[in-house]
């Protein structure tokens, strides 16, 4: 606070000027209502002392907040009725609910954050390899890899906050680990508890917006293949060591996780419940597994959409059309009609980009409209692609989409 009257900041003139006008205020007001002094017109020098001092106060909180905008943003400079406008649009932005994990998640919430503050990330807890597995095994922590992902997400654009907390140690005891995942580890030692943890981290990152947990139990997630056999580990089933041609017909958590009450008030509370996009099973339906969490979908006010993967995933999705995808997603939701809208990108990638991913047995998943419409849904085709280096959702592309279905 003492830096800020150091000489050359241009702000102790609208500070005196701010103590003034509360003094000229102050004499107005002994004038109007009091008795102290006895002088001819008192009145009208007491209401016109009161109009001079609440100029002076409204221009010099005015000057005073311009400055300290340019200081503390060079870049906004002059702009700050556009600065206070847009910050009250923000506030007056719909509630938006993003559910998911992995790397789709943050492009939802990145595409979004520009148009609301009411935005809530609901994260899922079922990671279990790297960084974040030996944190889960070390320190029985809730896993903080997907949910440090939001939180970057939703922060203010800073490159350096995003550089550092995707830093990965490479040598030494520390090698593996990330310093967003060992931070947020930290923040629960110090605080006691995973959700004090997280809450704190997000004061921290000022993020805009909330990250929540999908649950606060401690559970793993298991997928039964079609042979019969158990795979036990979101890391086992997203890089598969078995048989990859081998369908999966199940996922479940084990133990059983009760969904994070926070989480089902927002579901409850959005105007837009968008699920999606993330690998089908490790991101998407493992939200959906959690007690209570496909319930407060299937009772929600809001309008629900459901974003479909650009690719297809060896060992997950192999041969999945749009259709498919939506039918395991409404499965896991347990009715026929818990989705109104699926919103699918249209445009094709770069022969060569998709070559590159055939290779890993991944292909563009193809859009069976006439399956779509037997499922009850709205289909919202859209080119959403961002190219060239990989097949990814545009996060501004995206977010345009599902703005337009707020508005509706």
């Amino acid at each position: 606070m003492r830096d800020l009257l150091l000489p050359g900041l241009r702000i102790k003139r609208w500070i005196v000027a701010l103590v003034l006008s509360l003094f000229i205020i102050g004499t107005a007001c002994l004038l109007l209502f009091t008795g102290l002094w006895s002088i001819q017109n008192q009145a009208i020098i007491g209401l016109a002392l009161l109009v001079i001092g609440i100029l002076f106060i409204a221009m010099s909180v005015w000057k005073l907040l311009d400055r300290l905008i340019d200081i503390f943003g060079p870049d906004k400079r002059g702009k700050l009725l556009s600065i206070l406008n847009r910050a009250g649009a923000l506030n007056r932005g719909p509630k938006i609910v993003a559910i998911g994990g992995g790397t789709g998640l943050p492009n939802v919430l990145m595409g979004l954050k520009k148009y609301t503050r009411n935005l809530t990330a609901i994260v899922a807890m079922a990671d279990s390899g790297g960084s974040t597995g030996r944190l889960r095994d070390e320190f029985g922590v809730l896993p903080p890899g997907d949910i440090r992902r939001s939180f970057i997400a939703l922060s203010e654009n800073t490159p350096m906050l995003k550089k550092l907390f995707e830093t990965r140690f490479t040598k030494g005891t520390l090698a593996g680990h990330n310093f967003g995942n060992l931070f947020i580890t930290a923040l629960r030692e110090a605080t006691g508890s995973d959700e004090a943890a997280l809450l704190e981290a997000g004061k921290i990152l000022n993020i805009r917006g909330q990250a929540l947990p999908v649950t606060l139990d401690n559970t793993h997630l298991h997928a039964k293949l079609e042979n019969g056999k158990i795979i036990r580990g979101e890391t086992n089933i997203d890089i598969p060591k078995h048989d990859p041609r081998l369908r999966i017909t199940q996922v479940f958590l084990n133990p059983r996780a009760k969904a994070y009450h926070m989480a089902v008030k927002a579901i409850r509370e959005a105007d837009l419940i968008v699920i999606g996009p993330g690998d089908l099973y490790t991101s998407i339906v493992a939200n959906l597994c959690v007690g209570g969490i496909a319930e407060a979908i299937r009772h929600a006010k809001g309008h629900r959409v459901y974003v479909c993967n650009l690719m297809t995933k060896e060992g997950e999705t192999t041969g999945f059309t749009a259709a498919m995808h939506l039918r395991e997603v409404l499965r896991y939701l347990d009715a026929p009609d818990a989705i109104d809208t699926i919103v699918v990108n249209n445009r094709i990638p770069d022969r060569r980009l998709l070559k590159k991913y055939e290779r890993q047995h991944s292909y563009l998943v193809q859009i069976d409209s006439e399956n779509l419409r037997s499922l009850g849904v709205e289909i919202v085709q859209a080119n959403l692609l961002r190219e060239p280096v990989l097949v990814r959702h545009d996060a501004e592309k995206l977010g345009k989409v599902l703005r337009a279905l707020t508005r509706r």
